[in-house]
């Protein structure tokens, strides 16, 4: 039996599903997306898989985390990490169909009390609610500023894109044999 092979192709406007560019796809599955997981390293190299709500815009993902939390130190000795995005169990009949970002990116720290620091944690409150009020007074917690750099969109059965950060017009297919 041959190895498999993979082909790019650079995607226009082929139909994903429902009649949806996989750009718009993307773009509803991004706004629907309120949680992610991390994948971080410690000063040893010993992965660390997390979870965190999250809040996205502009090609940016924006985290709250407490030093309590283990990918707090990893992320502040360590700018790059790892996060995926997927679809609830909840919402999909088949769980090998899961629509599903998993990109690498970079990370900064937004200097606390900035106006950066005050739009972006306003914002979080706006999107995840109440709870993030309380979390702003611990001086515990750290805003994070999540760059993906590239990644694998994956909308279906045979529907894996290639991307270059968070761009849907970046999309390019994978295509097997």
């Amino acid at each position: 039996m041959e190895p498999r092979t993979n082909s790019l192709t650079q995607v226009k406007d082929a139909p994903a599903t429902g009649g949806e560019i996989p750009g718009q796809q993307l773009e509803h599955f991004l706004a629907a997306r309120n949680s992610l997981m991390l994948a971080t390293t410690d000063a040893r190299g010993t992965p660390l898989a997390s979870y965190a709500p999250c809040y996205i815009e502009q090609g940016s993902i924006f985290v709250f985390l407490s030093e309590l939390a283990p990918h707090t130190d990893n992320l502040l000795q360590d700018n790059e990490l790892s996060v995926l995005l997927i679809e609830d169990e909840a919402q999909c009949s088949n769980p090998f169909r899961r629509q599903r970002l998993s990109c690498q990116g970079t990370v900064i720290r937004v200097e606390r009390d900035s106006d950066r620091w005050l739009q972006k944690t306003a914002q979080l409150e706006k999107r995840l609610g109440k709870t993030m009020g309380l979390l702003k007074q611990l001086g515990d917690f750290h805003l994070f500023q999540i760059t993906p750099t590239r990644g694998t969109f994956v909308c279906g059965f045979g529907k894996a894109y290639r991307i270059q950060g968070l761009d849907g017009a970046s999309l390019v297919a994978i295509e097997g044999r």
